[in-house]
C-alpha cells in the first residue's frame, strides 16, 4: 500500500512505497512494457506498408502511365499529342513556385508536431493560401495562354478552337492539385506514404476510365476532361484524409495568417531559385522544338 510519510508544515511531499506494493508496480511495469513493445510493431508494420505502398505505387503508375501514352497517341495522332506535350510544358512553367512551398509545408507541419505548435500551423495555413492562391493565378494564365500552344505549333481553324480548350481544362485540372498541395504536404510529413500512393493510383484509375470513354470521341477535349475528374477525386480524397490528421487545416483560405507569409516564402524562395534554371531547360524544349518542326516533332 502506498501511504503519505508525516512530514512538517511547507515541507517536499513524499510517497512511501512499503512491500506489499511491489507487485502492484511490478505489474504496472509490464504493462508498460507490453504497451511498448505493442507501439513498437504497429510502428513497424506501419513502416513495412508504407516501404510495400513504395516500391508497388511506382510499377502500377508506370504501367498505367504507359497504357494512357500509347493509347492517347493511337487515337489523337502526333500532332494533337504534340499540343498535349507542349500544354504540359506550360503548366510545369505556371507551377514552378509550388515544389518550394511543399518543402516549406513539410517542414511547417513537422515543427507543429515538435512544440512550435501555433507558429507550426499557422505556417501550414499561410502556405495553403499561397498554393490556393496560385491555383486561381494558374486558371488564369491558362485561359491567358492557351493561345501560345497553337501560335507556337502553326495550329489553325477547328482544330484550335480544340487544342485551346484542351488547354484550358488541362491547366485547370493542375490547378486543383496545386490548391490542394498543403494536404498532400501535412500526409507527407506524417509519413502517410500509403495513402498518398493510394491516392494516386485511384485518380489514375478515374483517368484511364474516363480517357478510354471520352477520348475517341471528343479527342484532345476528352483526355482533358479525364484528367481534371482525376484531379478532383484525388483533392477530395486529399482533403478528407489530411483533415482527419490535422483538422486545423482549413478548406478555404484564411486571410488572417497572412503574418506568417513571410517566413513561409523565405523557407521556399531558395528553393524556387534552385530548381528555376532545371525547371526552365526542361519545359522549353517542346516550344522550342514544336516552333520548328510542329507537333509530330514534339510528340515524337
Amino acid at each position: 500500500m502506498v501511504k503519505p510519510a508525516v512530514t512538517e508544515a511547507n515541507e517536499p511531499f513524499e510517497l512511501e512505497v512499503t512491500g506489499a506494493d511491489e507487485p502492484e508496480l511490478a505489474g504496472v511495469r509490464e504493462t508498460s512494457e507490453v504497451e511498448a513493445t505493442v507501439r513498437q510493431q504497429l510502428e513497424l508494420s506501419g513502416a513495412g506498408r508504407n516501404f510495400g505502398w513504395a516500391i508497388l505505387s511506382p510499377l502500377v503508375l508506370t504501367a498505367a502511365s504507359f497504357f494512357l501514352l500509347s493509347f492517347n497517341v493511337r487515337r489523337l495522332g502526333p500532332r494533337e499529342y504534340g499540343a498535349v506535350v507542349t500544354i504540359g510544358a506550360l503548366t510545369s512553367l505556371l507551377t514552378l513556385f509550388t515544389g518550394g512551398l511543399r518543402y516549406a509545408v513539410q517542414r511547417s507541419d513537422a515543427r507543429a508536431g515538435d512544440g512550435a505548435g501555433k507558429d507550426g500551423a499557422n505556417s501550414v495555413r499561410a502556405a495553403h493560401s499561397l498554393f490556393c492562391a496560385g491555383g486561381v493565378l494558374l486558371v488564369v494564365g491558362g485561359i491567358a495562354l492557351g493561345w501560345v500552344v497553337d501560335l507556337d505549333l502553326g495550329i489553325h481553324g477547328t482544330e484550335a478552337v480544340r487544342v485551346y480548350i484542351g488547354a484550358v481544362i488541362l491547366v485547370a485540372a493542375a490547378a486543383i492539385l496545386v490548391a490542394t498541395s498543403a494536404y498532400a504536404g501535412v500526409l507527407t510529413s506524417h509519413e502517410r506514404f500509403g495513402t498518398l500512393a493510394l491516392l494516386s493510383i485511384a485518380g489514375l484509375s478515374l483517368q484511364i476510365v474516363m480517357t478510354v470513354l471520352l477520348v475517341p470521341h471528343l479527342r484532345i477535349i476528352g483526355l482533358a476532361l479525364a484528367s481534371l475528374g482525376s484531379s478532383m477525386l484525388q483533392a477530395v480524397l486529399l482533403c478528407r484524409k489530411c483533415r482527419r490528421l490535422a483538422p486545423w487545416v482549413p478548406i478555404v483560405p484564411e486571410p488572417r495568417f497572412h503574418g506568417m507569409l513571410k517566413p513561409v516564402l523565405g523557407y521556399a524562395g531558395g528553393i524556387i531559385l534552385l530548381s528555376f534554371t532545371s525547371a526552365v531547360s526542361s519545359a522549353s524544349d517542346a516550344f522550342i522544338i514544336g516552333a520548328f518542326r510542329g507537333g509530330p516533332a514534339v510528340a515524337v
